[in-house]
Order: structure tokens, then C-alpha cells, then sequence
């Protein structure tokens, strides 16, 4: 029997629309619902221009959601998901997603464990200025040869893009 999943991206607005619906009905009050719901409904739709009001360009807010949806993807142990949605982001210099790349290498997450490729990805996040890069380069530093870690720099300086600039 094939069970239909919730798109991970409708997640958030649904799980809040349903909270307003049970809040709504635990008042027992219908302006009560009527006026959570159109809220609900003005949040979502201003959603984009509050954060081109932050700063967010698009392309920025498209990341932010990207990198949520892919934390949430992960939380939920949907490493596919999350793995699709990490890495172009870590390619165009995401140190966040750089070292979730790195963690999900290291510990075989939804990929073939490789402490190479995780050794690249945590050297990356720690050069794009995420400080758990350094920490994780130490731990996997004892799992690898001088060789090895070489081979991961290297392959770090090939990433197209992936060091911000």
C-alpha cells in the first residue's frame, strides 16, 4: 500500500494551518478562526517581501528555504532528500551545508560512507568560516593517512565555486 507524503515545503504552512484550525475550534469561536486564518494566509503572503526587506535577494530566500527544508529533511531522517538539497548549496559556498555534506559522508547517511569526502566538505565549511569544520577535520584527521587528507584538500581546491570569495 503506498502512502502519499506532504511535500516537505508545504510542511510548515500546513502543520501551522491545522494548529490555527484546532486553536480556532478549542475557542469555539468562528470570528476567532476566521481571524487566524487570515493571518495565516497574510503571513504566507508577505513571507517574500519581508525578507527582500531583511536584505534576502530572491535567490537568498530560495537558499534559506532550501537549507531549511533540507535540515528538516534530515531531521526526519530523509537523507536523500537532504543530500539533494545540501549540495548545491555547499557547491556554491554554503558553509552550513558543507559540513552537514561532511557529516552525512562521515557517518554513511543516504551515501556510501567516504572520509575523504567528508574530510573535503568539513575543510570547506571551516575555510567558508564554520568553526565546526576545524573540529570535525581533528576527529577524522585519526581515521585518515597524511595521504588521505591531502587527496581531500586537493579535491577541495577542484570544488567549482565552493569557496566563497
Amino acid at each position: 500500500q503506498k502512502v502519499s507524503r506532504l511535500p516537505l515545503k508545504l510542511v510548515l504552512p500546513v502543520t501551522a494551518l491545522v494548529i490555527l484550525l484546532v486553536i480556532g475550534l478549542t475557542l469555539r469561536s468562528f470570528p476567532c478562526l476566521v481571524l487566524l486564518l487570515l493571518s495565516e494566509v497574510t503571513l504566507v503572503a508577505m513571507l517574500p517581501g519581508v525578507l527582500g526587506l531583511a536584505g534576502f535577494s530572491p535567490a537568498m530566500a530560495q537558499k534559506l528555504g532550501d537549507f531549511s527544508t533540507g535540515i528538516y529533511a534530515y531531521q526526519q531522517k530523509d537523507y536523500v532528500t537532504a543530500y539533494r538539497l545540501f549540495e548545491p548549496l555547499a557547491k556554491q559556498g554554503h558553509s552550513a551545508a558543507q559540513y552537514n555534506l561532511g557529516r552525512m559522508y562521515a557517518r554513511g547517511e543516504g551515501i556510501p560512507q567516504n572520509y575523504i569526502e567528508a574530510y573535503k566538505w568539513f575543510f570547506l565549511a571551516n575555510k567558508n568560516g564554520r568553526k565546526e569544520g576545524a573540529q570535525a577535520m581533528r576527529a577524522l584527521a585519526k581515521k585518515l593517512t597524511d595521504l588521505q587528507m591531502k587527496t581531500a584538500i586537493l579535491r577541495a581546491g577542484e570544488e567549482c565555486c565552493a569557496l566563497k570569495r
